[in-house]
C-alpha cells in the first residue's frame, strides 16, 4: 500500500495522532524520505530551518554551542523542529546522525500547502495547541502556588 509505513510513522507522532487515515495519507504525500550515514550533518545551530524531520530509524545527537548543554540523543518517533512547520526559525542546535538514520522530512512549504488544502487539519491543530497552552498555564499557576506556600 502506497505510503503505509509513512502513515503509521506519522500517526505515532502526538501532534498528528488525532488525524484520521485520509488526512494522514495526504500528509504522508508531503514527506520526503531521507537517509543519513553515521556522522552526517543534518543542520547546524543557527541555520535557517525549512521544515521538520521525523526520525524513523537510528538516532541523532542534538548539540548546542553553550558549554553547559550536554548533547541530547533522539531516536525513532521523535520529530525534530516541529516549530519550523509553522514559522521560519533558526535551528537551536546542530543535528548529527549517530548511526545509519532514516527520517521523513516535511518542508514548511509543503505543510502549509497541506493546511491550506485541508482547513479542518489547521483547525484541529489550532484546537490542540490552545488546549496545550491552557494546560501549561494551569501547571504554571500550580507551580507558583506551590512555590509561594
Amino acid at each position: 500500500m502506497e505510503f503505509a509505513n509513512e502513515i503509521d510513522d506519522l500517526a505515532n507522532v502526538p501532534v498528528f495522532s488525532g488525524f484520521d487515515y485520509t488526512r494522514l495519507r495526504r500528509l504522508a504525500k508531503c514527506t520526503e524520505s531521507r537517509l543519513f550515514l553515521p556522522r552526517d550533518l543534518l543542520f547546524r545551530e543557527g541555520d535557517a530551518s525549512h521544515g521538520s524531520y521525523l526520525i524513523r530509524t537510528g538516532s541523532l545527537n542534538l548539540i548546542r554551542k553553550s558549554a553547559d548543554d550536554i548533547p541530547t540523543c533522539v531516536g525513532p518517533g521523535t520529530i525534530v523542529g516541529i516549530k519550523a512547520l509553522f514559522l521560519p526559525i533558526y535551528r537551536p542546535a546542530t543535528a548529527i546522525a549517530n548511526e545509519m538514520t532514516s527520517a521523513l522530512f516535511i518542508s514548511r512549504l509543503s505543510f502549509q500547502e497541506f493546511l491550506k488544502e485541508d482547513p479542518g487539519a489547521a483547525t484541529f491543530l489550532q484546537d490542540m495547541f490552545v488546549e496545550a497552552l491552557h494546560e501549561m498555564t494551569r501547571e504554571f499557576k500550580l507551580t507558583r502556588i506551590n512555590s509561594a506556600a
